[in-house]
């Protein structure tokens, strides 16, 4: 019989594999290919439906690349919950941010965490100085992409925008047929677009996520609270 250790970390890499799997990170087909078992098999895996050996989940840990200090650490807390992190800086027309391969993520208080829709952190580039004070060049921030959240932005929030493959920060709503763009801090905005195009284009394909929360230092006791939930 399993350990109760064991039996945590293995639902715990359940978990994990099933939400890459939702988010279209790597298919049960590819898992049951690197791995050396069948599609059916994992299906019943990751329904819950079979249990999951130790042999398998070594199999699993390789083929997804999850480390297993994450399941580790996603245990150490009595409620916690995680967040992807973008690779790279968000902001200042640079090259909009991405999930890294293997993706790596932060662990939060759950309720940190429980309004959100697949939430992720990222860095702001040092040079992202167009919501100053609010935002500050190197803050961690992190970002609501749920499709509600962006599909009508409203001025009184601040969004990570992307245009041309580049990263933007500011507040922004749909006009007509354009996003209007807004810096709290405009004579540092500069580069920075305006008015944008969407016409022909969906509003949450430009407004990558609304961001939430921000601090100085993720792993510091303070924080501030960007929106009250």
């Amino acid at each position: 019989m399993a350990s109760r250790g064991f039996q945590d970390l293995a639902e715990r890499l359940r978990v994990a594999l099933n939400e890459r799997v939702h988010r279209g990170e790597i298919s049960e087909r590819r898992l049951a290919r690197l791995s050396g078992y069948s599609q059916p098999h994992i299906h019943n895996v990751l329904a819950g439906s079979r249990g999951l050996s130790l042999q398998l989940a070594d199999e699993l840990l390789g083929a997804s690349s999850i480390p297993l200090a994450e399941l580790l650490e996603q245990g150490s807390g009595v409620n916690s919950a995680s967040a992807l992190v973008l690779e790279g800086r968000l902001g200042a027309g640079r090259l909009f941010p991405q999930v890294g391969s293997p993706p790596r993520r932060l662990f939060f208080e759950a309720q940190r965490l429980a309004a959100l829709i697949n939430p992720v952190v990222a860095l702001l580039d040092a040079q992202e100085r167009g919501m100053e004070p609010l935002l500050r060049p190197g803050d961690e921030v992190l970002i609501d992409r749920s499709i509600e959240a962006r599909r009508e932005p409203l001025f009184e929030h601040v969004y990570a925008i992307e245009w041309e493959g580049r990263g933007f920060v500011g507040r922004c709503q749909r006009v007509g047929s354009a996003l209007v763009v807004v810096a709290d801090n405009a004579a540092e905005a500069a580069g920075q677009p305006t008015t944008l195009p969407i016409d022909s284009t969906r509003v949450y394909d430009v407004v990558r996520g609304c961001i939430r929360w921000i601090a100085r230092d993720l792993d510091a006791a303070a924080a501030e609270e960007l929106e009250p939930s």
